[in-house]
């Protein structure tokens, strides 16, 4: 018990015995309150935590980038050979257009 807090709740005029009630209350009260605050080494403790847990995503991030690249780089092959067989198809079209013309009008 704090001997300033029964000094100050005396002066206050509190009877004797309701001083030391109350001063044996807050007493009880900050004991409990420390032991639910975080101190210093807590929030150290949790910052390794956390800055464990941020590289272990930030590994996690760097793989399903290079996933997503590949599979990327895995769509824009399809689509230039897609592209390319449209083209020759056009091409292929379009000569026969012109055998038929050709043909048709000479």
């Amino acid at each position: 018990m704090q001997a300033e807090t029964l000094d100050i709740l005396e002066r206050a005029e509190f009877p004797s015995v309701q001083a030391r009630a109350i001063a044996r209350a807050i007493d009880v009260e900050v004991a409990a309150s420390r032991q639910t605050l975080a101190t210093r080494a807590d929030l150290v403790a949790e910052c390794g935590r956390l800055h464990g847990e941020f590289e272990r995503l930030r590994g996690e991030f760097v793989v399903l980038k290079h996933a997503l690249e590949a599979r990327i780089e895995g769509f824009k092959s399809e689509i230039l050979n897609r592209m390319y067989a449209a083209l020759l198809a056009q091409i292929a079209v379009l000569l026969a257009l012109a055998y038929v013309f050709l043909n048709r009008y000479s």
